[in-house]
């Protein structure tokens, strides 16, 4: 349940993209607890690529208190989306996951919402131009277009695998910094939307699972960087390409 007036001092985190990866996602719960954070944000995509769908997203609903829908996630819920279109590296774990999940978790899942909003800030797994369209923030002007929807001074967005941070100033000029590990202050433009990279299958140079904490007193945001058994992962996952056909 979000808090009408959140606390002055208040860390929220931020996180994306598990794809099915429980080795990554304990190294960022791990690493998010004991840091005073009053809640953890979910943007999307639990499932997909990855060979643990159905762990995943039982942890996430027992530590998260938002999830927000992704577009793996609304695939495999998808009965009529046909995987045998697509390749197997994406189709296999959609079907291990519409095999493993019951009724009640796919419901669960199903009635997650594209955009959640509180207190000053939106959150959202793609762009919020068509948010059911699923389309990256990944330029200056995917950004423009994010911006345009955004009704906050802050959102946070997942599905690029790429940390990243964009503002629009007051002279409508789109801002962008990488989102590099550590602490950046949110200071220099009008809005902002916070690009929180992945905890599984990173698409930056660094492997490790990312995790993003805000902190609304600053107001600034901490990259957080943490690494995991990314070997394990391998293994398992070539285990389900040969076991699970779509």
């Amino acid at each position: 349940m979000s808090k009408s007036q959140p606390e002055p001092d208040e860390r929220i985190a931020f996180f994306s993209d598990v794809h099915g990866c429980p080795e990554a996602l304990e190294s960022v719960l791990k690493a998010i607890s004991g840091r005073g954070i009053s809640r953890m944000i979910f943007l999307g995509d639990v499932l997909g690529y990855g060979p643990d769908p159905a762990p995943c997203l039982r942890r996430l609903r027992a530590e998260a208190e938002v999830c927000v829908l992704g577009n793996h996630d609304a695939m495999a819920l998808d009965e009529e989306c046909d995987l045998s279109q697509m390749p197997a590296r994406i189709a296999v774990p959609l079907e291990l996951a519409r095999m493993e999940l019951d009724a009640e978790e796919k419901l669960w899942l199903r009635e997650r919402p594209l955009i959640w909003n509180a207190e000053g800030i939106q959150a959202s797994h793609a762009s919020l131009r068509d948010p059911h369209l699923f389309t990256h923030v990944e330029t200056p002007g995917c950004a423009r277009l994010h911006f345009s929807r955004q009704t906050e001074p802050v959102s946070f967005f997942g599905h690029t695998h790429v940390p990243v941070i964009y503002g629009l100033d007051g002279q409508g000029r789109i801002l962008k910094a990488s989102g590099a590990e550590g602490e950046t202050r949110l200071t220099g433009a009008d809005r902002y939307s916070i690009g929180v990279g992945s905890v599984g299958f990173s698409r930056d140079s660094d492997p490790r699972a990312c995790w993003v904490e805000f902190r609304r007193s600053a107001p600034s945001v901490i990259f957080h960087r943490v690494a995991f058994d990314t070997n394990a992962v391998s293994l398992r996952m070539a285990e389900m390409l040969e076991r699970v056909a779509p």
